[in-house]
C-alpha cells in the first residue's frame, strides 16, 4: 500500500483514479515543438495544464533512476 501525505496524496489518488482518456488527454496529448539540435531533442511545451508539474517531476524522478 502506497502512503501519501497532504495535497501531493490527493493529487496521486486524482491521477489514479482517472478514466483512461482523461488521463490521455491531460499527460499524454500535450501540444510541444520537437527541435533537433545537434546531438539534443528539445521539447517546448506550447500549451499548459495542472498537470504538467506533476509530468515534469515524474520525468526528474525516471531520470534519476537510471545511470548516467
Amino acid at each position: 500500500m502506497v502512503r501519501t501525505v497532504g495535497a501531493s496524496g490527493a493529487r496521486l489518488h486524482t491521477l489514479l483514479a482517472m478514466e483512461f482518456r482523461r488521463f490521455l488527454n491531460a499527460l499524454v496529448r500535450i501540444f510541444c515543438q520537437i527541435i533537433k539540435t545537434g546531438r539534443r531533442l528539445i521539447y517546448r511545451v506550447l500549451g499548459y495544464n495542472q498537470w504538467l508539474p506533476t509530468l515534469f517531476d515524474t520525468v526528474d524522478a525516471i531520470r534519476r533512476l537510471r545511470p548516467a
